[in-house]
């Protein structure tokens, strides 16, 4: 995924060009916004949507607490393994702007059986918190091959199942590791909105672009 900012401007000789910034960059603005364009390029989601959010700095930690998160600003659905979608934007000192991709929930040709167990599995995503994992914890017992938990020597990938996790051969010591396979991850990356799974899953963000004021 790729974010640019077009800025149009004028050299010294007066010939129009554009200037073009690039996603997590800090850009200055005039004190009273600017209007400018936001090109997004999008590869390998088709089937999905490209989301713009912005939002706003807050003038200190306690107000954070309270603000929102950011607010859509543009979508479109990405119809090709390769697209490039652009929309007007005009941005404010302290504005902030990141690009977020979203997959259906459930892959084009997954198994029934495995899409009806996504539910469950975006309902733990949802109670995991920073210290709580026990709902993750259950996930997981279903699909990770406990023969390799704490022999990770014995990793054979001859054996491995495509729709469990999956041990790694170069951890031969402590504990293994497991590589996550596609479903799996999307039902752990659903889209929350209004407290709620969506049928949507987060397959990218990007960095945010920081609009500041411009130094005369």
């Amino acid at each position: 995924m790729e974010l640019s900012i077009l800025r149009p401007f004028e050299d010294e000789d007066g010939d129009d060009c554009m200037e073009l910034r690039e996603m997590g960059d800090r850009v200055g603005v005039p004190i009273y916004g600017e209007p400018l364009t936001v090109r997004i390029r999008v590869g390998r989601a088709q089937g999905g949507q490209v989301r713009l959010i912005r939002g706003h700095a807050v003038d200190s930690d306690e107000a954070l607490a309270d603000s929102p998160l950011g607010e859509v600003v543009f979508e479109a659905a990405i119809d090709g393994p390769d697209v490039t979608v652009e929309t007007p934007l005009t941005v404010e000192v302290g504005d902030w702007i990141y690009p977020m991709v979203l997959e259906p929930l459930v892959a084009e040709g997954l198994p029934k059986d495995k899409a009806k167990l996504l539910p469950k599995i975006a309902k733990a995503a949802l109670q995991t918190g920073a210290e709580d994992y026990d709902a993750l914890i259950e996930v997981f017992w279903d699909f990770m091959d406990f023969d390799t938990v704490l022999a990770p020597q014995d990793c054979d990938p001859a054996k491995w199942d495509p729709y469990k996790l999956q041990c790694m051969p170069p951890d031969a010591t402590g504990i293994a590791s497991y590589h996550v396979p596609d479903w799996v991850s999307r039902g752990l990356n659903v889209l929350i909105e209004d407290g709620e799974p969506t049928d949507w899953c987060v397959g990218a963000v990007g960095s945010a672009t920081v609009f500041e004021k411009a130094e005369l």
